[in-house]
């Protein structure tokens, strides 16, 4: 789950990727002198803060190494199988690369190929489990043939043009220090999705005490903290105290959080944040991470970890003690 290093004689040279090193593959993509590392990267970004799924090709220049990303593919985990393989027989490899999905058994089979304006890709096998390459046809240009779906082989050079129009760009990402958000107007949710309740916004929920519960379905100190927060909800709940789950993608699906959240029975919206945009902005790593948010819209506390949550139920008591701003 780190990086990739080079051994050089007895020295070791640490290549410049993002952490999370998946797949490796090394050859000559472009027929001139020299091998180039294509790497799949990104999965375990900040140390998890934001996974990311990425490819690049790492190249020697002069004395050091450059990066040059490839895609940033959006709503997948990591490329775990990278092949070079010449699809069209030009003497120049096209990167073959497979994409794990989040929470489904298939993954997605990406086509790149670098031009002289860049590189291009493709999707040449959607809900595919794994692919191989071969001559099939005796033409010496190999196609790609995938496992999980009716055998269909896939030749470049038959295809129609199925370029995509633009590739993933890099997310530029930025660290949060959480404690910094203490006494600052809260950020604004960006989750696409909910559960439990129609989208909400926490400008729409001012004058409440918020409670936003950074959590997954797989996390079990997340849990354990819920029956304490059910008896809060309950307590406070007509005193103007709201809970909001955030939620993401990491090692979990849309439809897996919703019959979560049916099973439970749980007595509080979810808010599903696929693109980590929440997790990045409030600083959340790891979880569960709590922040208590106050009648006015600012952030009075974050706590990190479960287990004894004494201090967050006396913040709790603290902000819903507090009037409303303007009223006596």
């Amino acid at each position: 789950i780190g990086g990739a290093f080079v051994i050089d004689g007895d020295k070791r040279i640490e290549l410049p990727v993002t952490r999370g090193v998946s797949a490796i593959a090394v050859g000559n993509l472009d027929g001139r002198p020299g091998d180039e590392i294509v790497v799949g990267d990104g999965w375990h970004s900040d140390y998890g803060k934001i996974a990311r799924c990425r490819i690049a090709v790492v190249s020697r220049q002069g004395n050091d190494w450059k990066y040059d990303l490839i895609e940033d593919l959006e709503d997948h985990l990591r490329f775990e199988r990278i092949d070079l393989v010449d699809l069209n027989a030009d003497g120049k490899p096209e990167v073959v690369a497979w994409a794990s999905t989040n929470g489904v058994l298939g993954g997605t089979v990406r086509v790149y190929q670098r031009e002289a304006g860049g590189w291009q890709g493709m999707t040449a096998g959607p809900d595919a489990q794994t692919y191989g390459a071969g001559d099939f046809n005796g033409d010496k240009k190999p196609e790609l043939v995938f496992a999980g779906q009716p055998p269909m082989p896939f030749a470049l050079a038959s295809a129609a043009p199925r370029w995509d129009a633009k590739l993933g760009a890099a997310l530029e990402t930025r660290e949060v220090d959480p404690k910094s958000l203490i006494g600052q107007p809260a950020p604004e949710l960006k989750a696409t999705e909910w559960v439990g309740s129609d989208p909400q916004t926490l400008a729409s929920l001012k004058g409440k005490v918020v409670m936003l519960d950074y959590w997954a379905t797989w996390c079990k100190p997340c849990l354990e903290m819920y029956p304490e927060m059910r008896t809060w909800v309950e307590e406070s709940g007509p005193k103007g105290f709201v809970v909001l789950g955030i939620t993401n993608h990491s090692q979990q699906t849309s439809a897996l959080i919703r019959r979560f959240h049916a099973r439970q029975k749980l007595p509080w919206a979810v808010a599903i944040d696929p693109k980590n945009g929440t997790h990045r902005d409030y600083g959340v790593s790891p979880i569960p991470h709590t922040f208590l948010i106050d009648r006015q819209g600012v952030v009075r506390l974050e706590h990190r970890g479960g287990g004894d949550l004494t201090t967050v139920k006396a913040k709790l008591e603290e902000l819903l003690a507090e009037k409303p701003k303007g009223t006596k």
